[in-house]
């Protein structure tokens, strides 16, 4: 049987979302019949001459808050390392090279597989380019492809577009997440080269999921609130939709390091919490409030009422939400200006049942699985 290697964001990753697309992927190639596993990749920590607005940023933020950080979350950090514990085992449990590969080493890994897989999730955000993502160390020789590659930008800057270039005409066959991010890179490179895909979560069926999903956390009914970014406004909003419900809120505060906005946000904080978990959470909640792309996936693989809001941190990521909502024929259900933000929206919206047929969600699954069995025909 032929190899697979899947390079991703699958090595220390400590997003619920992008161990869960990596397990997917790695799984449902395997139900295909190939034999499939994530490349162990550390990658490379960006150096000054990558570095962004967005980048300058972050750091310069982080730099501010870090002695005010230290002075009261050493609990906080306590807590956040137990749900690091977590990911760690769920890697584990994901098919995996033994070798953890560098920049400097993983052109060693070519021998041990047939075909190599970038994606999916975000391993074309150039704010953190790593030319391994575009499998610059693949020989010739072997197939070479993208799957639900995403960008959090349809637009490729002009100081990338030679580099990005060059690596994709090395590539055999292309496929992203982003309806944008086609037309970026088939105007890049003057072709119709790029499909649109499917994210793996959404290759998998819900007795999948089930299989891997862990017991119920909560006795309580709850709305379970999910949020990456940082706006206080829609916990705002959250909190009073959940008064109207009289329903408790159930949070994983602090995601993306300490966030002042989770201090005092929810009545349940959750840390110790594995994706198995995470699954169960969203599968037996009343309603899940998020801004994460996966929230969303699993919601309506769930069959649970959502709503999903605009991250309002630097660099948009609306267009994946947009792409996603519009599968599943909810657009209604995006909270992106202040109009749709407002609780009174959330209330009339919260009876509405979820589409249970999904023809444009069919027949991108039929193009997906499509593409992926044409192009690894080895």
């Amino acid at each position: 049987m032929k190899k697979i290697g899947i390079i991703s964001l699958y090595h220390q990753n400590k997003n619920y979302g992008g161990l869960l697309q990596a397990y997917a992927l790695t799984a449902f190639l395997k139900k295909l019949g190939f034999d499939a596993e994530q490349i162990s990749f550390k990658k490379d920590i960006i150096t000054e001459d990558h570095l962004t607005l967005e980048i300058l940023f972050r750091k310069l933020r982080r730099k501010l808050s870090e002695p005010v950080k230290k002075a009261f979350a050493k609990d906080i950090y306590h807590n956040i390392s137990s749900r690091t514990a977590m990911f760690k085992e769920f890697e584990k449990s994901i098919p995996h090279s033994t070798d953890v590969y560098t920049r400097e080493n993983i052109i060693d890994c070519i021998y041990n597989y047939d075909a190599f897989i970038t994606g999916s999730d975000q391993v074309w955000n150039l704010a953190w380019y790593n030319p391994e993502y575009f499998l610059n160390f693949a020989p010739s020789d072997k197939i070479k492809i993208s799957y639900a590659a995403s960008m959090p930008s349809s637009q490729i800057p002009q100081s990338r577009k030679n580099t990005v270039y060059n690596h994709l005409i090395r590539f055999d066959a292309i496929s992203v997440r982003e309806k944008e991010t086609v037309q970026a890179i088939n105007k890049l490179l003057n072709s119709n080269t790029a499909k649109h895909v499917l994210d793996p979560t959404l290759l998998l069926e819900r007795n999948d999921w089930d299989k891997i999903c862990g017991s119920r956390k909560i006795s309580d009914k709850y709305i379970f609130c999910y949020f990456l970014g940082r706006n206080r406004k829609m916990r705002k909003t959250a909190s009073a939709f959940a008064k109207k419900m009289n329903l408790k809120i159930v949070t994983l505060p602090h995601l993306c390091d300490i966030c002042f906005s989770d201090l005092n946000f929810g009545d349940e904080q959750i840390y110790d919490l594995s994706p198995n978990d995470f699954i169960s959470l969203i599968k037996n909640a009343e309603y899940v409030i998020t801004d994460s792309f996966h929230a969303v996936v699993f919601s309506n693989i769930y069959q649970v009422k959502h709503f999903v809001f605009s991250r309002t941190d630097l660099g948009s990521m609306d267009s994946r939400i947009t792409n996603l909502l519009e599968l599943f024929d909810e657009k209604e259900r995006f909270c992106f200006n202040k109009k749709r933000s407002d609780t009174k929206y959330l209330i009339d919206l919260k009876d509405r049942q979820l589409n249970n047929h999904h023809p444009l969600l069919d027949k991108a699954k039929i193009l997906s699985v499509d593409f992926l069995q044409e192009n690894l025909d080895i």
